[in-house]
């Protein structure tokens, strides 16, 4: 129903912690990954206001620095033990359940030694798993069996720069550059009997950033460069033929959703999001938030309730940003989290550039009612940044449910729901390999979460 890919903005990505292509392989804190429990007063390695011994699952550690590993299975959890002093933020987002994990299993590159860039995750009409990875010039599509094997894929070369991929059912939208200044939308089917392009639209423009499907239609974000060289957008809609219904100037804009009945379109961006009706662009209301709040991602939890998540900018440090509001007068609401109030202090910054850095690029409504949202928590030791894929669940009313905390160094990069309850995250990881250090490399995995 949405678009799903996650992405940064640029007021987001002038701060090297946050941007996910800037995360480097922290040797001596990767090292302090263990089942085992840290000891964080004997051993002087970190310590905090919540330290005592008594964690989730049994750990005798932080409550922040506990997560799972690629191999974790049901609600399994680890420790990590930066070798430096960590305090532990409190509030939103802390001390609640573990999501459970029913597996995780890996992405490999398609064909085999080709450019490997996953970037989306859908669900095919039959429950099977589709990952999207993006090539120079094509886009791969690599199959999984409900209980993640892995059975083969196909590739569909011919495109431009792929800016975004949207998979949904048996077809994958995806936007792309269409040369001497245009861009292009095009279909690609899935199943069996159709795994090729099906149809390709192209408009003036430079830059198409966001596709979604929902209610018959397909809506993307067309960018345009007005007279004084700022990048504005218009919200574009096309049958599910490709041919164009109509068009209409939103501005500033990062991501877009349909509501459940496709009758509705949310527009996330600049401060804002305005929701349209999908049939002829009118718009029907406009929710605005305060100008160091940057929501970057939307969807409907049903025909009325919005949910927008993204960052809130405090001072010097990011917070993740998710917040509630209703077209019919229903509850509003609004929270923020923060992984750590101190990470490593040096005694020369100032507490808040000590602190740990949050961001949310997606969410998606499950179906028993909940959400779930991804992205990352980002931290800092002796001038070396790193991150870490965080998922979180939460009610349609705001309320924190559970989480998962990937304990290596990546990003969760696209979320799909499946009917049962279940949900599917595309999750990165970065690291070094032992005979080249300067060479950094990216894995990617899909792990499935169930109720």
């Amino acid at each position: 129903m949405m678009k799903r890919r996650i992405e940064y903005p640029l007021a987001v990505a002038v701060f090297a912690t946050l941007v996910p292509g800037c995360l480097l392989k922290l040797d001596g804190l990767d090292a302090g990954l263990d089942d085992e429990s840290a000891d964080s007063d004997s051993d002087g390695n970190c310590n905090g206001d919540n330290g005592d011994g008594d964690g989730d699952g049994g750990l005798d550690a932080l409550e922040c620095l506990i997560g799972t590993e690629v191999d974790a299975l049901g609600v399994t959890q680890s420790s990590w033990a930066p070798p430096c002093e960590v305090t532990c933020a409190e509030g939103w987002g802390h001390d609640g359940d573990q999501l459970p994990i029913a597996w995780t299993t890996s992405v490999s590159a398609y064909p085999p030694g080709a450019h490997h860039n996953p970037r989306a995750i859908g669900l095919l009409d039959n429950g099977r798993v589709v990952v999207g990875i993006v090539g120079e010039q094509s886009v791969a599509f690599q199959f999984f069996q409900p209980d993640g094997v892995n059975f083969g894929g196909f590739e569909v070369a011919g495109f431009g720069r792929v800016q975004d991929v949207e998979i949904v059912s048996n077809r994958a939208y995806v936007t792309h550059d269409g040369g001497n200044g245009t861009v292009a939308v095009s279909a690609v089917g899935l199943s069996s009997s159709s795994e090729q392009e099906l149809w390709r639209t192209t408009f003036g423009g430079a830059s198409a950033p966001a596709v979604a499907r929902g209610g018959g239609k397909v809506a993307f974000l067309l960018g345009l460069v007005d007279q004084d060289d700022f990048l504005q957008y218009d919200l574009v809609v096309l049958d599910l033929d490709g041919a164009p219904l109509w068009s209409a100037p939103v501005g500033g804009a990062s991501n877009l959703a349909f509501s459940p009945s496709g009758e509705r379109i949310a527009v996330v961006g600049n401060h804002d999001t305005r929701i349209y009706e999908a049939e002829d662009g009118d718009l029907i209301d406009e929710f605005v938030t305060d100008s160091w709040i940057y929501p970057w991602a939307v969807t409907f939890a049903d025909e009325d309730r919005v949910i927008a998540v993204g960052g809130r900018l405090d001072l010097e440090r990011w917070d993740a940003w998710l917040a509630g509001d209703s077209l019919a007068g229903g509850s509003v609401w609004e929270v923020s989290y923060n992984r750590a109030t101190l990470w490593c202090p040096d005694p020369e910054d100032s507490p808040l550039s000590a602190s740990t850095a949050e961001w949310l690029g997606d969410v998606i409504p499950l179906a028993d009612g909940s959400l779930l949202a991804i992205g990352y928590e980002s931290h800092e030791q002796d001038d070396v940044y790193g991150g870490q894929p965080w998922v979180v669940r939460f009610s349609a009313e705001g309320e924190y449910l559970a989480s998962d905390r990937g304990l290596w160094n990546g990003y969760s990069v696209d979320t799909v729901a499946a009917p049962d309850g279940s949900v599917f995250v595309l999750i990165a990881g970065e690291g070094q390999p032992q005979d080249d250090p300067d060479l950094v490399i990216q894995d990617f995995w899909v792990r499935k979460y169930v109720p």
